[in-house]
């Protein structure tokens, strides 16, 4: 009788070990693999020295897409193919960036702001603020000091940031149209931040 009380004590921890392991890593992987998966797509994005018009910058700066996704196109996991893409990956540990977008009139655009963990926290764009002109300021989370009258403040839960932006392309006739006001959505630091 010990012996069947031993083995099944055994098999219960031995279950119990199972579980509790299957478990934790699905929490870690719940936890880290988002991490993972933004720090691929910040290095295949960032690992440029100049602004292409394929959605590569180095960090702090923003880069426009000037055509119509395909589906060759993979960094955006279901890319829209009515949209041009910008993209710009942020460091807030060196300061806060202005993001000045300009009036878009009755065109759909969006700035899609993600966390290192790819969480969406903010939104600048025609349904979250609008289409007239604005000026908006991400900071870091621990960045502290006075802004400029005009701007408005986003706060950024980490100091990696990645902007996914999509403007509105009515067909081939108005590319001309989108590229003119994309190199007008613009990214620059706050040069009179105190961090």
């Amino acid at each position: 009788m010990v012996e069947k009380y031993g083995s099944n004590l055994n098999l219960r921890m031995l279950v119990a070990s199972a579980l509790l392991s299957a478990l934790l890593f699905t929490s870690a992987g719940i936890y880290f693999l988002p991490r993972i998966i933004s720090m691929v797509a910040q290095r295949k994005l960032t690992s440029v020295t100049q602004i292409t018009n394929e959605g590569k910058a180095p960090l702090n700066q923003i880069s426009h897409t000037h055509r119509l996704a395909t589906a060759d196109d993979h960094v955006i996991v279901r890319p829209n193919n009515d949209t041009f893409y910008s993209s710009a990956w942020l460091d807030l540990s060196k300061g806060p960036l202005v993001v000045h977008v300009p009036t878009m009139g009755d065109r759909y655009y969006s700035l899609q702001f993600m966390d290192a963990w790819t969480n969406a926290f903010a939104y600048i764009g025609t349904r979250a603020t609008g289409s007239t002109e604005g000026v908006f300021v991400v900071v870091g989370p621990s960045w502290s000091g006075n802004l400029p009258n005009g701007m408005k403040i986003i706060y950024a839960p980490t100091n990696t940031v990645w902007i996914i932006g999509r403007t509105m392309v009515y067909g081939k006739d108005d590319i001309t149209n989108v590229v003119k006001l994309q190199e007008k959505i613009t990214l620059t630091p706050l040069i009179s931040a105190k961090s």
